[in-house]
């Protein structure tokens, strides 16, 4: 735990070391600002990219990880440092225009939007393996003014989704929002020497391989490339060749061999510590190689098999959610959050500044406030 710790910790570090204001000026050009609630929010909008881009860059970027959290929010407040003495409050919000998404199983689901962009849904099965792709229509404006779109459940073969996830994408825009059904078991991705995730303690039964030591189970990971979504559990491969070669029997003779190899990639979770209360899993990506022969008239023989482990590069930018599951319960783990919010609660008068991000595939929206205490 300790290493953890100290791993997750060592983006603070590393920023320690990097003056924020040189990295700011040499990377957007622009100098130090003064005083004044719109240079402060200026200067603000600013580290703020910066802090989750590196975040971002390295895996660790979610406020639902406390030691994460806690390394983002001491980055953001050392260099506002001076701005809190001098009197100033400030408060940030980055989050998706897809304001929210209802879910009514076997039935529909209606999503909310500020804009009105090209919307595709990806609905997981509450097993985490199963899932579909869809086309929500547009369904009216509210009298909030959003765009609402509607996908009607009864005719798909998942009605009672575990997971919802939306994009929204026209040209050089692309959003994303992600729904979990209440009671469902959810976690937050970390990179500790690659892909991670951190779940509540629940006990899933493992998954039995010959010839892996480890104790592994069941994974799925969900990733979007333009213009849908995909899923990877595992894939089967069978190259073969014949070979027209020399046999020596008792008698002698020519007889027609075929050597094959049988590849399957698939993905696991391997479990490790974490603290009391929650379980920490690395994602693993196995292949399996089988090397058998058919000879005609002799058999079918297996000549080896072989097993390789990695794991998952993090971050994987187009990776979106990870599931990881047994025949009674699922863990699932969304990439991309809805939201981060930085800062104390703002008054009405505080000065506010609108700006956008895109961290790794996706665009958000930024609000920043800040006033004079």
């Amino acid at each position: 735990m300790k290493e953890i710790v100290e791993y997750l910790l060592a983006i603070l570090i590393i920023l320690s070391f990097i003056p924020l204001y040189n990295m700011l000026s040499t990377t957007y050009y622009v100098p130090r600002i003064g005083m004044g609630a719109e240079s402060i929010s200026y200067s603000f909008e600013e580290a703020l990219k910066y802090v989750l881009l590196y975040g971002f860059s390295v895996g660790n970027y979610t406020q639902g990880i406390t030691e994460v959290s806690s390394a983002l929010n001491s980055t953001l407040t050392s260099y506002l440092s001076p701005f809190m003495q001098a009197g100033y409050g400030v408060y940030a919000r980055v989050y998706t225009p897809i304001q929210y998404i209802n879910v009514t199983p076997y039935s529909s689901v209606s999503i909310f939007s500020i804009y009105n962009l090209t919307t595709i849904a990806l609905l997981v099965d509450k097993n985490g393996r199963n899932a579909l792709v869809a086309n929500p229509v547009y369904d009216g404006i509210t009298s909030e003014g959003l765009y609402k779109f509607k996908l009607m459940l009864f005719n798909l073969t998942v009605k009672d989704p575990g997971v919802v996830i939306v994009v929204q994408e026209h040209r050089n825009s692309r959003f994303i929002a992600t729904w979990i059904a209440p009671g469902m078991i959810s976690g937050q991705p970390l990179n500790i020497d690659g892909l991670t995730v951190v779940t509540p303690t629940v006990n899933l039964s493992p998954v039995a391989m010959p010839g892996f030591s480890e104790t592994i189970y069941n994974a799925s990971i969900f990733y979007y490339t333009p213009p849908s979504f995909g899923q990877y559990t595992s894939s089967t491969y069978n190259i073969t060749e014949w070979i027209a070669e020399w046999i020596v029997f008792g008698s002698g003779g020519t007889v027609l061999r075929r050597p094959y190899n049988i590849t399957t990639i698939a993905y696991y979770a391997f479990k490790r510590g974490w603290n009391e209360t929650h379980t920490a899993y690395k994602l693993l990506n196995i292949r399996t190689d089988v090397k058998r022969e058919y000879v005609i008239g002799q058999g079918d023989f297996i000549r080896g098999s072989y097993i390789y482990s990695s794991s998952l590069t993090s971050p994987l930018y187009n990776l979106i959610l990870v599931s990881i599951y047994d025949n009674k319960t699922s863990l699932f783990i969304p990439v991309y959050p809805n939201e981060w919010v930085f800062g104390d609660a703002p008054p009405l008068s505080a000065t506010t500044r609108y700006s956008t991000i895109r961290i790794g595939m996706f665009d958000y929206l930024i609000e920043i406030r800040v006033w004079k205490r």
